[in-house]
């Protein structure tokens, strides 16, 4: 298995659509549910009625925001890409059906998120064409708990997993994701 180790930069939530994210220190992720209190795990978000098992929880990495920023121009904070976790250290592209670790929790790379002109419309900043193919990772989250900024990011070896909770995650089969929106 790979060797490597990221790290947890951001956490944020969003209570419902189009508010504010919520910047926290720490949270619980619930499996097969959500991240507490954001907007997809209580189905209030812009893309609930389009529910998918991989968007219980959305990261993107902090390399991308730099990127954006050096090859672009356009600066996006934290709190405004509307992703629920921020990385460092971690090639998210390469976690599709993986599985990993973030403090406690273990996640399972569901699905590359693709990005949304909403997400323009929302922060006013030209962000779509930039973040296309560099957008985050839609997760499952396979087992749950605390999670906390400066978590370790590792890969997870699946042998080592509860059998069931693998089981009931491979049950569903990966899906290429949605044209961009």
């Amino acid at each position: 298995m790979a060797h490597w180790r990221g790290e947890l930069l951001h956490i944020h939530v969003a209570p419902s659509a189009s508010v504010p994210m919520q910047t926290l220190a720490e949270t619980r992720l619930v499996a097969g549910v959500g991240v507490e209190g954001d907007r997809y795990a209580t189905r209030r978000g812009t893309y609930s009625n389009k529910h998918h098992i991989d968007r219980q929880a959305t990261l993107i990495e902090v390399e991308t925001l730099e990127a954006l920023a050096r090859d672009h121009g356009v600066d996006l904070a934290p709190h405004e890409h509307r992703r629920n976790l921020t990385t460092r250290g971690v090639a998210l592209n390469h976690l599709v059906g993986r599985y990993f670790s973030i403090g406690e929790c273990v996640l399972y790379g569901g699905r590359l998120n693709v990005p949304c002109r909403y997400l323009e419309e929302l922060v006013g900043k030209k962000v779509f064409k930039p973040l296309l193919n560099r957008s985050g990772l839609n997760c499952r989250i396979v087992r749950g708990g605390l999670i906390r900024t400066g978590d370790a990011i590792a890969p997870c070896d699946p042998a080592l997993l509860d059998a069931a909770a693998r089981s009931a995650n491979e049950a569903f089969p990966l899906e290429r994701p949605p044209e961009a929106w």
